[in-house]
């Protein structure tokens, strides 16, 4: 799953929502469950934290730039 889109839909849940204060999202993901915790105030997110499995999906090296 991607871990950016799904703060994305826990923060914009929060603002349809308008929740306030500390808050917890359970989310689930074709790559897991997820949760994503944060606190709110008027129009501020303060301590975003994405919480669940992790996994290497891809590696790959650099051999370097233009020169």
């Amino acid at each position: 799953s991607c871990g950016t889109g799904a703060v994305a839909v826990a923060l914009a849940l929060a603002l349809e929502h308008n929740l306030q204060g500390p808050q917890g999202v359970a989310l689930r993901s074709p790559g897991g469950h997820l949760e994503v915790r944060f606190s709110r105030t008027e129009d501020q997110f303060d301590h975003i934290r994405l919480i669940g499995p992790a996994q290497a999906v891809f590696r790959g090296t650099w051999t370097g730039g233009h020169d």
